[in-house]
């Protein structure tokens, strides 16, 4: 937008000059929400990092000398083979309580106004209520995960625990009150068809209006497709990587 690629009434409003009335520029952001539950464990976990300085320093110099130590786990993550819009993370500490990291909630898309330039400030919109279904289908997917580790979890649920968190709407309010988003934001300059008053670059990824420029990340999906967006990242890039060379 400052460049004066955007909706004209925020960039006149910001006494921008506008080069492309795009009124799709800042619009349309896409996140996945991440939430989950969490046991006490009889292994070490990264958990020891964050609460003990003279252990943290450590464990930076095993990774940094030898290439060894907890730093050098990454954790991991694996989709559901009959529900896709899941994915698992297995993480190796406790992330705690998020419900007083944000103050609007969302399912699992969000939208921005459009004065972002402005303000930053996020207008959260209510979705579909089959990503409700899923949210609360893929929270009793993860209970049913932890009851595999008998051999490791020590005691009952730590959080949210299952004296409070049961039912499927006290499932439901958990996650509306404690769900983060995750670094997977995308949407906000999408890709469409001409006559799509909200796409901002076509399908060779060029931005509608000007020449010479284009956009080749995430932002130009049109939806968030379920899991890690990385290898959908790498096919688009190799897409129009391909578009420039043979001149398209």
């Amino acid at each position: 937008m400052v460049s004066g690629i955007g909706p004209r009434k925020t960039l006149e409003t910001l006494n921008i000059t506008v080069l492309s009335d795009l009124p799709g520029v800042g619009q349309n952001l896409w996140d996945q929400v991440y939430y989950g539950a969490s046991f006490r464990v009889n292994v070490e976990t990264s958990s020891c990092e964050n609460s003990d300085k003279v252990y943290a320093a450590q464990v930076a110099q095993d990774y940094l000398n030898n290439q060894t130590g907890p730093l050098t786990s990454v954790g991991g993550f694996f989709d559901s083979t009959d529900w896709p819009e899941i994915e698992y993370l297995v993480e190796n500490s406790f992330d705690g309580n998020n419900s007083e990291l944000h103050r609007h909630r969302s399912e699992r898309r969000i939208s921005i106004c459009h004065d972002l330039l402005r303000s930053g400030c996020p207008a959260f919109q209510r979705e579909h209520p089959a990503d409700i279904e899923i949210a609360i289908v893929a929270f009793k997917r993860v209970r049913e995960l932890w009851t595999l580790m008998n051999g490791t979890t020590i005691g009952e649920e730590y959080f949210p625990g299952t004296a409070s968190v049961s039912t499927d709407e006290e499932i439901l309010d958990f996650i509306r009150g404690g769900l983060i988003t995750l670094w997977h934001a995308a949407g906000t300059c999408k890709m469409g068809k001409d006559g799509d008053a909200d796409a901002v670059v076509d399908n060779r990824a060029r931005v509608k209006g000007v020449s010479g420029l284009r956009v080749v990340d995430a932002s130009v999906f049109p939806l968030l497709p379920p899991g890690h967006p990385q290898a959908t990242v790498y096919a688009i890039a190799e897409k129009i990587a391909e578009d420039i060379l043979m001149g398209r």
